[in-house]
């Protein structure tokens, strides 16, 4: 404000003027660096001569360095917890499965009749690869009866004057049933 402003005695600027609330603005001094030949190792040992010369508790020996971040330490520990809790249980989880598919196939120690289970298991062995045999040579024999029927069929056709191609015998043969087909493999076995 003016001189001339302030002798005209206007009440807004005496109020602004006699106002308590202003708040005086501090500059803060800030520490120069010296830009010559310091690269900052000096500092650097004095911070770190500073942290490990405090004063420590006994359990904090051990980690000086991180004494102060109570906060990482904190989550470090509450992480690792977490993953302990986790691996545990996916542990039992995976108890838990395995227990549900082992059988025990082989008899306990204490079982007498040892040598009758296998002799019993050993006997339905054997039935079960007869059985297989048995419809894998049925199966066979049928696939060359009707690969032989195919053939006569194709043969009086032929004799008959009518041209056969490759879509005609595929048409022959599937021509054969699904009752056909069981029926000669009840034939064959």
């Amino acid at each position: 404000f003016s001189d001339s402003e302030d002798s005209n005695g206007s009440d807004a600027s005496k109020d602004f003027e006699e106002s308590d609330d202003e708040i005086p603005i501090q500059k803060q001094k800030t520490k120069k660096r010296n830009r010559g030949d310091d690269d900052g190792s000096k500092d650097f040992s004095n911070a770190i001569t500073n942290i490990l010369n405090s004063k420590l508790k006994s359990y904090d020996r051990k980690d000086p360095m991180l004494v102060r971040a109570k906060k990482s330490l904190k989550k470090f520990e509450e992480d690792k917890l977490e993953s302990k809790a986790k691996r545990l249980l996916s542990i039992e989880k995976k108890s838990l499965m395995d227990q549900n598919r082992i059988r025990h196939i082989l008899p306990s120690a204490g079982d007498t009749n040892i040598r009758e289970y296998f002799e019993r298991e050993r006997a339905f062995k054997k039935v079960a690869q007869r059985g297989v045999i048995k419809l894998f040579n049925a199966i066979l024999s049928t696939q060359t009866q009707t690969n032989t029927s195919v053939s006569n069929n194709l043969e009086k056709q032929k004799k008959k004057g009518f041209s056969i191609n490759a879509q005609k015998k595929e048409e022959l043969l599937n021509d054969i049933s699904k009752s056909k087909f069981l029926d000669l493999v009840k034939a064959a076995g």
